[in-house]
């Protein structure tokens, strides 16, 4: 976020929309225009923000109240970096709520977060953003309850493309043989973004598996399952292929994960080539 004084030449005048709400007491009024040598505070700070709209937030330090305006010299130019904090801000916000609205079952908000030729590629499913939903809307149909875990967003950004990573733990409730088990995958998801007509959509989705468990719910319950059953599991989703096996899912066997670093190093120079990075 840059810092602009009152006397920076790069800011002549804020428009203030009317729709804001601002008091009095030496705040900025709606429907008024404030040159710089006008404006009430010895500072202030703008953020990019509603970029389609071409709209910038303003956010006045001293009173920590917000307003939208609009810069409306002819000379004024945002910084490209507050360009692109605004953009990381929306990919950032596409991916949590693509995996928001899976887990609390917003199947139009997830569908929309998706562009139509999208692909998604993960344990239990290989197909189009619009046909992931379709088979998540059956997951939970099937009483399959997946909650994710959600670690920081890294965005990088390629112009109008993007990449966006987090970490995940995928928690999935389990009964077997009469005992309450509890299976946490962990892994990282790797979102391919690109912006088409001026809105950011998920072009890709996939994920990095790294381990998992399955512990029970109520200490001191034990099940036993034979070492045979998880035969021809890879080791980074293994309890993970087994669950979704006993629910009726096949699982691919050659997903990228740390058991074998050169799926994920393959994977990642794909993605890297996509976005030109």
């Amino acid at each position: 976020m840059d810092r602009f004084c009152v006397d920076d030449p790069t800011v002549d005048q804020i428009n203030v929309g009317a729709k804001n709400h601002i008091g009095s007491r030496g705040r900025l009024r709606a429907g008024r225009s404030y040159h710089r040598f006008l404006l009430p505070l010895p500072y202030f700070t703008i953020e990019a923000h509603e970029i389609r709209r071409a709209r910038i937030l303003v956010c006045y330090d001293l009173f920590a109240s917000y307003s939208f305006g609009e810069v409306t010299s002819m000379n004024t130019k945002i910084p490209q970096r507050i360009l692109d904090c605004a953009d990381i801000t929306e990919i950032s916000q596409l991916v949590l709520r693509e995996r928001e609205s899976r887990d609390l079952g917003k199947w139009d908000t997830m569908r929309d977060c998706f562009h139509d030729d999208s692909t998604v590629k993960l344990s239990w499913f290989n197909g189009s953003g619009a046909e992931f939903v379709t088979g998540s809307i059956d997951m939970a149909n099937r009483g399959v309850f997946a909650k994710h875990r959600l670690g920081p967003v890294l965005v990088t950004l390629a112009g109008a493309r993007a990449v966006a990573t987090f970490g995940i733990i995928i928690d999935i409730p389990k009964v077997i043989d009469g005992v309450d088990l509890i299976l946490s995958a962990h892994g990282r998801l790797v979102y391919r973004t690109e912006k088409r007509d001026e809105v950011w959509r998920i072009f890709s989705l996939d994920c990095l598996y790294v381990r998992d468990e399955l512990t029970p719910a109520i200490l001191g319950t034990t099940v036993n399952i034979a070492p045979s059953e998880m035969e021809g599991f890879r080791a980074s989703y293994r309890n993970l292929s087994y669950c979704l096996m006993k629910t009726g899912y096949e699982v691919d066997q050659a997903l990228p994960g740390d058991d074998r670093p050169e799926t994920v190093e393959k994977l990642m120079d794909e993605i890297d080539a996509w976005a030109n990075l």
